[in-house]
C-alpha cells in the first residue's frame, strides 16, 4: 500500500478520522495509540518505552479512542496499518484540512 501513495492517503484518511489533526495533541494522540498497538495493548508497556506515566497512556488511549468514534478493537489491524503510514511518510500523508 505504501506504493500507491494516493491509496495510502485515502487509506489513511478513512481509517483514522477523528484523530488527521495536524496539531501536537492530535499527534501525541497518534503515537501513543501507535505505540500502544505496538506493545499489543499494554498501557504498563507502552508506559516504559514513551517514558510517561502509565495513567497519562490510559487518558490517551480513551482519547484516541472517543476521537476515533469506536472501540480500538474494530479493525485493529487497519487502524494499526494506518498509523505505521502516518509513522513512516509524517504529516504530508494527512488529508489537507
Amino acid at each position: 500500500m505504501a506504493a500507491d501513495y494516493p491509496r495510502a492517503r485515502a487509506f489513511v484518511a478513512g481509517q483514522l478520522q477523528g484523530l488527521l489533526g495536524r496539531d501536537r495533541q492530535t499527534a501525541d494522540l497518534r503515537h501513543t495509540l501507535k505505540t500502544y498497538l505496538d506493545a499489543h495493548a499494554s498501557p504498563n508497556e507502552t508506559a516504559r518505552r514513551l517514558h510517561i506515566a502509565r495513567n497519562t497512556v490510559s487518558a490517551r488511549v480513551h482519547k484516541a479512542a472517543e476521537c476515533l468514534g469506536r472501540d480500538l478493537g474494530d479493525n485493529v489491524f487497519d487502524l494499526h496499518a494506518a498509523l505505521l503510514l502516518v509513522d513512516v511518510f509524517g504529516h504530508e500523508i494527512l488529508p489537507q484540512s
